[in-house]
């Protein structure tokens, strides 16, 4: 009983590490093809929403939302329930992260605006099928990711108008 009182914390702390980071890596790898400090010139040129906002707004965003979701994900796995009935939330988990990976490259890797319009559309009923299964396991993992569906909803908005102003 000693041994599992001392090694338990340290498990927990292993299950957080490991959900904050896969709920950044989408992020960062999305990073790669994200126009850096205004120096990416397609996306300077296109005409964009009025409610577009400065590319430092767009990173703190980032950082916060995905921090919300990473802790989500730890909800969820240190929710005391089997895994199988976990599975769910975390294969959603993972496809969201391919499908917000998927937007940044068609976006900004490809300029296809269309597209990632698409992605986002998809992306928005996944983060929503998420956002149940979540809630299911841990009702707090739930709310965590509804700000992430708001903001793919701005997104949604803002890709809209590029397209049609573009």
């Amino acid at each position: 009983m000693q041994f599992w009182g001392k090694i338990q914390p340290m498990i927990v702390a292993l299950k957080f590490f490991i959900a904050m980071s896969l709920s950044f890596i989408s992020g960062l790898l999305g990073l790669v093809f994200s126009p850096q400090r205004n120096y990416d010139a397609w996306y300077q040129v296109l005409a964009k929403s009025e409610l577009t906002p400065d590319p430092l707004i767009f990173t703190i965003i980032f950082v916060i939302l995905h921090a919300f979701l990473g802790m989500a994900l730890f909800l969820v796995f240190d929710e005391d329930k089997p895994f199988r009935n976990k599975t769910n939330a975390i294969m959603l988990f993972m496809l969201q992260m391919v499908l917000t990976a998927l937007f940044n490259y068609l976006f900004f890797g490809l300029h296809n605006v269309t597209l990632s319009l698409i992605v986002i559309a998809v992306l928005i009923m996944v983060m929503l099928f998420m956002f149940r299964e979540f809630l299911s396991i841990k009702k707090y993992a739930g709310w965590l990711v509804l700000p992430y569906i708001i903001w793919l909803l701005f997104a949604l908005y803002l890709n809209g108008v590029i397209i049609y102003l573009n």
